[in-house]
């Protein structure tokens, strides 16, 4: 599907001193030969008349399964929400020969919003819109993602030519979304920010090219003609397609789709008819005499503007609220375009707050520095003396310059703020030279007698607040507290406020060292023993046998850790899953695994029902739950006999660990929900996957990499016991595991959006009475995907 591009308004971030196996994902996106808003602009102007003159139930299917817990789901809009509306249209008047709806005043325009946004018109059910906004255009796309194909087993069947799939799937048999609901697209005709109403969209977003053999159309020759309309959105096209690389996160598109299925209300800053009536004009043909839904266009006096200020962007105000975990207030405008890339960098300055690791020693990122610079209030309750910058480009101080100022330092310490930079890109294992090592190990010594000797405050500061400051941490820390890397790297590791990133390759650089730092230990911790021109003695130290970790810290793969969410809950990996290390460093009590065995699972001794056969021996352990038509289950297996734990962990590595919990029968393909994990199962299962803050154990939450199932729950969980809105649930989830991109596939994002719906409907809270602004689905989408190129780009 070829979009039209749309201009994306970003707004500039305010920050304030309360903010708190994938590197970026690349999502599959369809978007090619895009035109430029600029060139659809023109044609507008060419090709559309001036203004005319005026003159004077549906009910939320969860799927059949859900059915059976009816007293969870609340009913979608019946007639209540249409009858109000097509109440509304009789009050309303109509531009002479059209069937365009004139709102003549604020009114009448915040009654129509108001329906929009109604508790009582909930988004449609999963299973009613995909997998339609998947936007698969494809016979085979289409195929796969068809609830009468099982990918588990026909995959090779997308092999077979057009004829052969076409014949068991007719192009015109595949599910199409409901017609039903109520759903309000708000069309800024200028693109102008202010007044901005929130959730808008531009005419371009809604625009797809037909498919033509022209390579590029000239601005002169592009007309509606053009563009497909609505009704063309659902063709099947036979291209080529790759069944275990699907299309299952287009964000980008979700304007798109939701467009054929909308009401639209179209206005401008300035209340120029003209410019309303234009875009009106293209809207009813893009939807044709098959897609007819309302066209509503904004037409009152400019000054009658701030009667429906609720329903605009606003700034944002960022501060922590109350004892709850919520990091923006009800002011907070997520709706603001371009703002959740804003909010995230917020959000991260706000989580990774200053920390101290090590006496008279701290962490933190740039606004911390600022803050804390001589002459402001942090600067003046820190007193720091000694600021170092950690980035990739830092210009490294030389052994010569650390020694002069080690030796012209005055007997009481720094009199006056030291500032220097440090970056661990210049050491490089296979080719670190004496002199790099030895510039490494003043640089330490400088540090701890500032920091030690002298008991003066250091700030290590990075942008972030974490990025780049592992590395001199962790060898500070065989300096003054462990011994070895692994133990140290685990004893930060454990401090959840701090978030220790490590590449393997610094890793290596620490363990070439590791036994120097040992051996030179007083000459590094005292002023006035100047260190060794090279620093390659040996000594008993280096002989020292050494007991590390004999599953954690061994390869590229192996140098993340888990994330801390709350204090009883952790998202994570197979690979941290299957570390024992890790487990019994952080005590978990519970991993909750959704489709990944980790490695010692075998040594559990049972076999889940799923994979019994006839000639099954030991144990079998029956599903506590059943979901997705019985294709789904899951199973708890419970680690309690001596003889378990004697069998699964050698020297009881893992004496917490009570509990596994498996998701059968998950993919993270598009196809399966896990919806009914929300609303739909008992109390006493969800307990076990949406874990509480309340509980006293802790619990570590993962599927293969830790970026979509997994972090479903996990946002689900932060949801529902924090009371945070979806948007904030999942940033701060992606900021707490933000060594990689975490992005929920597009129906499980779908499912977090409708649990969102259901969780503020059971506070009975909506945006009239609390005052906050929240997305529509297909904003929401395009901001997500917006977020994401930040890190692809």
């Amino acid at each position: 599907m070829m979009v039209a591009s749309n201009t994306i308004h970003k707004t500039k971030s305010t920050p304030t001193q309360d903010l708190s196996d994938f590197a970026a994902a690349r999502f599959a996106s369809k978007e090619k030969n895009l035109a430029s808003p600029a060139s659809l602009k023109d044609a507008r102007q060419r090709n559309f008349p001036q203004a005319a003159f005026l003159s004077d139930s549906r009910n939320i299917c969860l799927s059949k399964d859900s059915y059976e817990q009816e007293h969870l789901l609340r009913k979608g809009p019946g007639a209540s929400v249409h009858l109000s509306l097509e109440g509304l249209n009789k009050s309303l008047r109509k531009i002479k020969d059209t069937e365009i709806y004139v709102i003549s005043s604020p009114e009448e325009l915040k009654q129509l919003l108001d329906l929009h946004h109604s508790e009582e018109n909930p988004m449609p059910s999963p299973d009613d819109m995909f997998p339609y906004l998947h936007g698969s255009a494809g016979l085979r796309e289409k195929v796969y993602f068809d609830a009468r194909f099982d990918p588990s087993s026909e995959l090779q069947f997308l092999a077979e030519d057009s004829e052969t799939i076409s014949r068991r799937f007719p192009p015109d048999t595949f599910a199409k979304p409901t017609e039903l609901g109520f759903h309000l697209m708000t069309v800024n005709s200028r693109a102008e920010s202010n007044p901005y109403l929130t959730n808008s969209v531009v005419i371009e977003d809604m625009l797809v090219f037909r498919e033509t053999g022209d390579i590029d159309v000239s601005p002169e020759r592009l007309d509606l003609s053009n563009f497909k309309q609505f009704k063309d959105f659902t063709q099947t096209f036979d291209t080529p397609c790759c069944p275990l690389a699907q299309t299952n996160r287009n964000f980008m598109l979700q304007t798109t789709l939701m467009a054929p299925l909308s009401h639209f209300v179209v206005y401008n800053n300035e209340m120029d008819l003209a410019s309303n009536f234009e875009v009106a004009k293209i809207l009813e043909y893009l939807q044709s005499s098959c897609h007819k839904r309302n066209i509503y266009v904004v037409d009152f006096p400019t000054r009658q503007w701030p009667k429906v200020d609720q329903y605009f962007t606003q700034t944002s105000v960022w501060h922590r609220s109350g004892k709850k975990k919520r990091f923006f207030n009800k002011s907070t405008d997520f709706t603001q375009p371009g703002s959740l890339y804003y909010l995230e960098q917020n959000l991260v300055w706000l989580v990774y707050n200053m920390t101290q690791p090590f006496p008279n020693l701290y962490v933190g990122n740039a606004l911390n520095f600022k803050q804390s610079i001589p002459g402001t209030r942090s600067g003046l309750q820190h007193d720091f003396q000694l600021y170092i910058y950690c980035h990739e480009k830092a210009r490294m101080p030389s052994r010569s310059l650390l020694n002069l100022i080690l030796q012209d330092m005055p007997a009481k310490g720094l009199k006056e703020p030291l500032f220097l930079e440090f970056s661990s890109a210049i050491f490089r294992a296979e080719a670190m030279s004496e002199d790099v090592a030895s510039c490494f190990l003043t640089f330490l010594k400088l540090v701890s007698v500032i920091v030690k000797e002298h008991q003066q405050n250091a700030l290590i500061h990075s942008y972030d607040g974490f990025s780049g400051t592992s590395f001199l941490l962790l060898g500070l820390g065989l300096l003054w507290r462990c011994d070895y890397v692994e133990e140290m790297a685990l004893d930060l590791f454990r401090q959840p406020e701090f978030k220790l990133q490590l590449s393997f390759s610094e890793f290596l650089v620490l363990k070439s060292l590791e036994a120097r730092i040992q051996l030179l230990k007083p000459q590094l911790q005292n002023a006035t023993i100047l260190l060794p021109d090279l620093c390659s003695e040996t000594g008993p130290i280096l002989d020292q046998p050494l007991v590390r970790p004999a599953d954690w810290l061994r390869s590229e793969n192996e140098t993340t850790f888990p994330d801390f969410i709350h204090k009883s809950l952790y998202l994570g990996s197979v690979s941290h899953a299957s570390s024992t290390t890790l487990l019994s460093a952080l005590q978990i009590s519970k991993v909750v695994s959704i489709g990944e065995k980790p490695r010692w699972y075998g040594a559990l001794n049972c076999t889940f029902r799923h994979d019994a056969t006839p000639a099954t021996e030991g144990p079998v352990i029956e599903p506590i739950y059943l979901f997705n038509k019985g294709h789904s289950s899951v199973y708890e297996v419970q680690i309690t006999s001596p003889e378990t734990r004697a069998r699964l962990f050698h020297h009881n590595a893992v004496p917490a660990l009570d509990s596994f919990i498996y998701i059968h029968g998950l993919e993270d393909d598009g196809r399966d929900s896990m919806f009914l994990l929300f609303v739909g199962c008992p109390q006493w299962v969800q307990e076990k996957l949406l874990i509480s803050p309340d509980q006293k154990y802790k619990a570590l939450v993962l599927c293969r990499i830790g970026v979509s199932r997994s972090a479903t729950l996990c946002i689900a969980s932060v949801m529902k016991h924090f009371h945070m809105s979806l948007v904030e649930s999942f940033l701060y989830v992606r900021v707490r595991r933000l060594n990689v991109v975490i992005q929920p596939n597009l129906r499980l994002f779908y499912e977090l959006f409708l649990y969102d719906e259901h969780l503020r409907s059971r506070r009975q809270q909506n945006d009239k009475k609390s005052g906050e602004a929240f997305f529509c689905w297909w904003t929401f989408c395009t901001e997500i995907h917006r977020l994401n190129q930040q890190y692809i780009e």
